[in-house]
């Protein structure tokens, strides 16, 4: 906090914080914690702020992992084979421009 200040301005972020976010609890391998926090240190940010991305990340893997499992069946049922892909996306293609 800024000397200019007061107590109450930083309460008041402190606040906002806690509403912008949900503290919880996890458990992380001690030396995992080490790397992060030195990571965190050698790019300015904080060890949650590394957490949230990692776990934004994982979530969006997990999500285009499911989508590409439901590409492979939907393709399976279809017959669809990886040599029909350039000729479907020509059709496609040719299919919008009319």
């Amino acid at each position: 906090m800024a000397p200019s200040e007061s107590p109450a301005v930083g309460l008041e972020v402190l606040k906002s914080l806690k509403e912008a976010m949900t503290l919880k609890n996890i458990a992380i391998e001690p030396e995992l914690f080490a790397r992060v926090t030195e990571e965190a240190a050698t790019e300015g940010t904080t060890a949650d702020e590394i957490a949230n991305e990692a776990m934004k990340r994982y979530l969006a893997l997990r999500r285009l992992d499911r989508l590409q499992r439901y590409g492979q069946k939907r393709a399976e049922e279809l017959g669809i084979t990886e040599d029909d892909v350039p000729r479907l996306i020509a059709e496609s293609r040719a299919e919008r421009r009319r």
